[in-house]
């Protein structure tokens, strides 16, 4: 029964400084908050249901996958990958309040790591932008044919094998020597993409 959390929803409500608290909320009139605001009550049961269950199906597909994963993404890493943090992002929410996160391995490390996790089939976007598929990707082929000094960008991708969701390679979008984030210094260099782009 909802009367036996109200400590704990009390806190967490608070500790979301963004909203404003009622009295009522005060004086700790939970129940009677939610018999005045019933659908909140249930759109609130239903985003916490789904943000659990969601977290678990991430949990239990990464676990899955991870031979894959660093195969995929991480190959030279001498130590084993360990989930160590998973950031919910502000993304649209797809089936079952679904949303787009950023899995963190060897948190706090040297050896830190972050993929992007997709709730939805990526296969098509795997296709136009891979760098590691089977076959070229549309964005290699075009790189071959225009032999620009600024290629058009192509990153790693693994969709799952059912084509439900999948895994893509974290742009930091920062400048760097040691990575691929296409990070534009120029103007120019931004013509040119979107020149080669069409």
């Amino acid at each position: 029964p909802l009367a036996e959390h109200e400590g704990q929803i009390i806190e967490i409500l608070k500790s979301a400084g963004s909203l404003s608290m009622p009295s009522y909320l005060e004086n700790l009139d939970l129940v009677g908050f939610f018999t005045d605001y019933p659908g909140l009550h249930r759109a609130l049961r239903t985003e916490t249901d789904n943000f659990i269950t969601n977290l678990r199906t991430i949990h239990s597909r990464v676990t899955a996958d991870l031979p894959k994963i660093r195969e995929t993404f991480f190959p030279d890493l001498a130590e084993e990958l360990c989930l160590a943090g998973i950031e919910v992002t502000q993304s649209d929410p797809h089936m079952g309040g679904q949303r787009v996160c950023i899995l963190i391995f060897n948190k706090n490390t040297d050896t830190e790591q972050k993929l992007v996790y997709k709730p939805r089939d990526i296969r098509i976007d795997s296709r136009i932008m891979n760098s590691d598929g089977e076959e070229p990707s549309l964005m290699q082929l075009a790189n071959t044919v225009l032999a620009s000094s600024t290629p058009l960008p192509i990153y790693r991708f693994l969709p799952s094998d059912d084509g439900t969701y999948g895994y893509v390679e974290f742009l930091s979008h920062e400048l760097s020597e040691t990575k691929n984030d296409f990070v534009f210094e120029t103007d120019e260099e931004a013509q040119l993409y979107y020149h080669q782009l069409g």
